[in-house]
């Protein structure tokens, strides 16, 4: 963790992949979870939050846990993390995108509700 303070900034990939299963989505208690916990851990090692990131990617189903009207996957993952102060604070540092494919347009649909462009 004194490396990661140290650097420039952290992207955390909020997705599992295995062979097996390949790109799963993080549930929805990971969700809320992991940012502020990663940005308070980071913060103890003097690491500036500011630097942290969400990483998204396509997932094939809504994250595990979620509720009801969370919408379809990618809109399901923007609205876990802007569920937190910590997620809404990462989501202000610039979100990044990984292999969306077909999900791309509900990326950048969910990207220009957040910052407000078309």
């Amino acid at each position: 963790m004194p490396a990661v303070a140290l650097a420039g900034g952290a992207w955390l990939e909020m997705y599992h992949h295995d062979r097996a299963t390949g790109i799963t989505a993080m549930t929805a208690r990971t969700w809320r979870t992991v940012p502020p916990a990663f940005s308070g851990y980071l913060r103890r090692f003097g690491g500036d939050p500011g630097r942290l990131h969400l990483l998204f990617t396509a997932v094939p189903a809504r994250p595990r846990g979620a509720p009801r009207g969370c919408g379809r996957p990618m809109a399901c993952q923007w609205a876990l993390a802007r569920a937190t102060a910590a997620g809404r604070a990462m989501l202000a540092n610039g979100p990044g995108a990984y292999r969306l494919g077909a999900q791309a347009r509900a990326w950048r649909a969910e990207f220009n509700r957040e910052f407000g462009s078309s």
